[in-house]
């Protein structure tokens, strides 16, 4: 990254969308700065204010104040023009020009999967989250966890990854000084001391704005071969990503969730519609992005879940060809409905129990 990329896109009134589109028309950001306002007008296409500002360079000064900061604080400033900038981001119409990253840029060059969903996600989304990354990560550990680092399912991906070995990059909708939300300040330290980075397109001196959780979920889609959506209500802000996704032409997979929760209806419609692949393990995944160069035996074929001694309790109750009640469960057990509750979602995401109409459940 040179002063020319950053000052470019600094400069007041060029998004993502005209820089590619002026970078297109004069080769590189420097070329952009030496051209004559008849050119930026004529052939650009730019209108008097931005043409203006682009001829005083009014972008300078605080490029150069923004390049100090940087360093300062172990910023990386990379622009779509350096080799570390990640290359399946670069392919979408609308990547941002300047990245700032810390942390391991190379978390950005290995094979990604995006894993969203909602900000309120229940017990069931957590632990199917948890499993499939944790399945994923038995398969190969030369992939990496991309998410956005907010509450429930996202925070919920980015802690699965790092307990199981593998990288995560966390993409910010605001400068990466300032994290957001605040309660994630020691998961992003942990992404970082795990070999993970922090993502923003946002310089130091921007204002966190709405639209940025948005524009945030480009750069998510992007960064992956697919997404991955968890849990998701019917209008969640991950359906937003799925369809970005989507429209960058990369694979959009949900997991199924049950069919009366609230949490589950975006998630399960955008299956029953057929704009995402169901998802119900680890090798779903594998198959689904074609990395077939990777070893395609899963943890359910070579049955690495080892119950706890409270579920093979449990199902031990359950007894083969037979029935049993949750309510008589819970007498004959001795657990409580939130404890028992835990171990049945356990064991029917296993595949040890499968529940049937009226909270009955058999073998």
């Amino acid at each position: 990254m040179d002063i020319f990329d950053l000052a470019l896109s600094m400069t007041k009134g060029i998004g993502s969308k005209t820089a590619i589109h002026l970078l297109d028309c004069f080769g590189s950001a420097e070329g952009i700065f030496s051209a004559s306002r008849d050119d930026l007008q004529c052939v650009a296409k730019l209108n008097s204010t931005i043409s203006d500002a682009i001829l005083r360079r009014d972008s300078f000064s605080i490029s150069e104040r923004e390049i100090l900061f940087a360093s300062k604080n172990g910023i990386n400033i990379i622009s779509a023009t350096d080799s570390e900038y990640p290359p399946l981001l670069k392919e979408c119409n609308d990547y941002p020009h300047i990245l700032y990253v810390k942390g391991s840029v190379d978390a950005l060059h290995k094979r990604s999967l995006s894993v969203v969903g909602t900000r309120r996600a229940s017990e069931y989304g957590r632990k199917v989250c948890g499993r499939i990354i944790d399945d994923l990560s038995h398969i190969t550990r030369d992939i990496t966890i991309v998410s956005g680092l907010a509450l429930g399912i996202d925070g919920c991906a980015h802690r699965s990854a790092l307990a199981s070995g593998l990288s995560t990059v966390a993409v910010l909708p605001c400068p990466l000084h300032v994290v957001a939300p605040v309660e994630h300040q020691m998961l992003s330290n942990e992404i970082l001391n795990q070999g993970g980075c922090l993502v923003s397109e946002y310089h130091s001196s921007s204002v966190t704005k709405s639209y940025g959780f948005v524009a945030r979920n480009r750069i998510i889609a992007g960064l992956s071969d697919g997404t991955l959506v968890v849990e998701s209500p019917y209008n969640g802000g991950s359906l937003l990503t799925a369809g970005m996704a989507d429209g960058y032409s990369r694979s959009v997979m949900a997991i199924p969730g049950r069919i009366f929760d609230s949490s589950s209806k975006g998630s399960n419609n955008i299956i029953k519609s057929m704009q995402a692949k169901l998802i119900s393990s680890a090798s779903d995944i594998i198959s689904e992005l074609g990395w077939s160069n990777m070893p395609t035996h899963s943890v359910e074929a070579d049955d690495l879940v080892v119950l706890t001694n409270e579920s093979q309790e449990v199902l031990s109750l359950i007894r083969e060809g037979e029935t049993i009640s949750i309510d008589s469960l819970i007498s004959l057990s001795g657990l409580s409905s939130t404890e028992l509750a835990s171990i049945i979602l356990e064991l029917e995401f296993d595949g040890h129990i499968k529940r049937l109409p009226g909270n009955i459940y058999e073998r």
